[in-house]
């Protein structure tokens, strides 16, 4: 199940990480601070809200902190650039590779068997189509699974 080389991190990593979603979540709370949803007058309300949008905020910045922001398939190795450093990881360091499919989007998750750069793990959001995932398995996730199952063996 070879898939072509090349980018295999989601070219929208950089707006789960900084520009649709978190930007979002802090004018939600900052209307709810400034009257909105009209009719809703108890200022504990209006301090729960805000108190839940930053509980939200922290929550989505933790969950994609670590995201590598870019993840190129060179054949036997992974490049990867994460806030501005990048780093080489041959597919023979990496011990194991898993899902995790349980958040939107999914994240692939890269153990390493001796830390490097970047650290021991390295996680990336994959491309590919959410829904299609959901029933026949990340293409991305399987390519790398079976590759690194192969060098194993």
């Amino acid at each position: 199940m070879a898939l072509a080389r090349g980018v295999i991190s989601s070219r929208w990593t950089p707006v789960w990480k900084w520009g649709g979603v978190p930007p979002l979540i802090v004018f939600v709370g900052s209307l709810s601070a400034y009257g909105w949803p009209p009719g809703v007058d108890s200022v504990e309300t209006r301090a729960l809200m805000v108190c839940a949008c930053a509980l939200l905020l922290v929550l989505v910045f933790m969950s994609t902190w670590n995201a590598a922001d870019e993840v190129v398939d060179a054949g036997d190795r992974l490049k990867v650039r994460l806030r501005g450093v990048e780093a080489i990881v041959l597919l023979a360091d990496i011990e194991q590779v898993s899902i995790r499919n349980w958040s939107n989007p999914d994240r692939i998750v890269l153990k390493l068997r001796k830390p490097g750069w970047l650290g021991d793990r390295i996680m990336f959001i994959p491309r590919g189509n959410f829904w299609l995932s959901r029933f026949g398995g990340n293409g991305v996730y399987l390519d790398l699974r079976e590759r690194i199952g192969r060098g194993r063996s």
